[in-house]
């Protein structure tokens, strides 16, 4: 992973956001309609939330390249998203969550879910929309950048461009896939209270709790009390948005 993202450890990743993902993995793969019994690839797949979601008696293969997620599933293959250890045409549907902009070459990996997709497969992907619509993100990194201005660095709304509707059409376009469509999936993400929010940004999965990870004591306390400030005690009742885009192998 890029800009010194960390993701090993399912608990922590759970606790920041893998509760989260789960409910729109469910909305993402009821949005597909796809029938039952087809042969899915689930491109990194990290603690299985997309996979988990998608139907019986489908037969669900994951790839994921973090040796600390694929200990925690079957049918996980220890692999890279840009080069697939998969012989071509092997699958009927070819998905993805939250992982194509982590990946160093997008383009590459999206070339390879459509070249693992048979015919007529559909190949689909879902990314958090980091600007306003992943609330508990922005909120972090608003304060960070209040405290430290190299906080820019380290937002993903900086470094993953091809986090929006526009970019991922042309992804799946360039791939050679047809009837592209994009769409969003919104979510509630209601935190008990203050804490329930803050502590996952010390769990070090991912770029903002890796980010805080780094930091001096009082740089990351004076964060949490800007976030503090803003947000309450709590319940503090924020949205998750992720982008989608789905198209057809030709």
């Amino acid at each position: 992973m890029s800009g010194g993202d960390v993701w090993e450890v399912g608990d922590a990743y759970e606790a920041y956001v893998g509760r989260w993902s789960r409910l729109v993995a469910a909305r993402f793969v009821s949005g597909l309609g796809q029938e039952p019994g087809l042969r899915w690839l689930d491109v990194g797949r990290g603690t299985g939330a997309l996979s988990a979601a998608i139907p019986a008696p489908a037969r669900v293969v994951g790839v994921d390249p973090s040796l600390g997620f694929i200990r925690n599933g079957r049918d996980v293959v220890n692999g890279d998203g840009t080069a697939l250890p998969f012989g071509s045409a092997a699958f009927d549907v070819v998905v993805s969550g939250l992982a194509l902009n982590f990946m160093p070459d997008p383009a590459a990996g999206a070339g390879e879910m459509a070249r693992v997709a048979r015919d007529g497969a559909t190949v689909a992907a879902y990314v958090w929309d980091y600007g306003d619509g992943m609330q508990m993100m922005r909120h972090f990194w608003d304060a960070a950048a209040q405290v430290d201005p190299a906080a820019a660095e380290g937002d993903e709304l900086k470094r993953f461009p091809i986090c929006r509707p526009e970019p991922l059409r042309e992804l799946w376009a360039g791939a050679g896939l047809r009837d592209v469509t994009t769409g969003v999936i919104e979510i509630p993400t209601v935190f008990a209270d203050f804490d329930d929010y803050w502590t996952p940004f010390l769990g070090g999965q991912g770029a903002a709790p890796a980010y805080a990870a780094r930091l001096a004591e009082p740089a990351r306390e004076a964060i949490r009390q800007t976030l503090r400030d803003r947000l309450g005690g709590g319940p503090i009742e924020l949205t998750a948005a992720a982008w989608t885009v789905r198209g057809v192998k030709c």
